[in-house]
């Protein structure tokens, strides 16, 4: 029979450098790179087999979806490992952990008259809300967050906001927080970050339920 001109795939070892977690994502989830080519050195046995065309192009479809979707995975925990990072070096420039600088910010953003729950804060960053109480009481110790229960009939409820001390301090880095927004927006229009910002929140109540799955024992 005649050789199959079908790609085959080529499987590459992969050593990850010493140099991060952005170059260890290029490798993919098991150490290993899928690359696809029509002029591999091919046995025997490959030669003598002929795939039918419909298969051949529907077993290189799957494959291709879990090369990107693995790639995909480590872009977000490689995007999750900058963001912290990002946030310890802005926190230490006030005096803080980059979990507290994170609480600091959700409570700017959702500030109001009355202040934002623990529970609000806790949705925001996606946490469990012991967390946020337990930064929160540490925050309060240095002058930096106020504490109070809700006005109303639900005493236990607790509202948290900035202390003035907070707000100057958080002032003092706006000029920071401005030039990293308009950094990571890039070239981007209001529409398309409206688009990625709709798609991140897809994958985010995906990967919240794919925790519940292994979770599971799944």
């Amino acid at each position: 029979m005649g050789e199959s001109h079908w790609p085959q795939l080529r499987i590459h070892r992969f050593l990850p450098p010493a140099d991060g977690i952005t170059d260890l994502a290029r490798a993919g989830t098991y150490g290993f790179v899928l690359s696809r080519s029509s002029d591999l050195e091919r046995t025997p046995a490959m030669r003598s087999a002929k795939l039918a065309p419909e298969t051949s192009s529907l077993t290189e479809e799957t494959e291709t979806a879990d090369a990107v979707g693995r790639q995909l995975i480590w872009d977000i925990s490689a995007i999750s490992a900058y963001m912290m990072r990002i946030a310890d070096l802005l926190g230490k420039r006030i005096g803080v952990s980059g979990s507290q600088w994170i609480t600091l910010m959700a409570i700017e953003s959702l500030s109001s008259e009355e202040g934002v729950s623990v529970r609000d804060v806790a949705a925001m960053l996606n946490v469990d809300g012991s967390f946020v109480s337990a930064q929160s009481k540490i925050l309060e110790k240095r002058n930096l967050i106020r504490r109070k229960a809700a006005k109303g009939k639900d005493r236990r409820l607790v509202l948290l906001s900035l202390t003035d001390s907070a707000v100057e301090k958080m002032n003092g880095l706006e000029s920071s927080k401005r030039a990293l927004e308009l950094h990571v927006r890039g070239e981007l229009e209001v529409e398309s970050l409206r688009d990625l910002s709709n798609e991140l929140l897809t994958m985010r109540r995906r990967l919240g339920r794919a925790m519940l799955l292994v979770a599971a024992g799944e």
